[in-house]
């Protein structure tokens, strides 16, 4: 019994952290071509994805965590459409994304999901 009670909680445990983790990705000055400085960290579950400055690099868009990469994938998608603003909630993961762009080329733009 006791087994299984550390269990439960271990699986417990393991979910919330998974909730509390977030991934966010900004992005300023780029220009038509891309961006001169990219960089992704990740920090105890958390990822941070930054691009500045006007280059020719792709501003990276993977999280590599499944439900949280679905919503960056989901905000990038919208922008590019058109839909320069706004936010959702998946309602199998719980989590929510909200993302803000001047324009479809995403040169200063911000996706968040937490």
């Amino acid at each position: 019994m006791r087994q299984l009670t550390f269990l439960v909680l271990l699986c417990i445990a393991l979910l919330h952290s998974d909730a509390m983790a977030k991934s966010i990705r900004t992005t300023q000055g780029g220009g038509p071509d891309g961006f001169d400085f990219t960089q992704r960290v990740e920090d105890e579950g958390d990822v941070f994805i930054t691009c500045s400055g006007e280059g020719d690099s792709d501003c990276p868009t993977e999280v590599y965590i499944p439900a949280e990469q679905y919503l960056v994938d989901y905000a990038v998608a919208q922008i590019q459409s058109g839909n320069l603003a706004g936010s959702f909630t998946d309602t199998s993961s719980g989590l929510d994304v909200s993302w803000l762009s001047d324009n479809t080329i995403m040169s200063n733009s911000s996706i968040t999901v937490e």
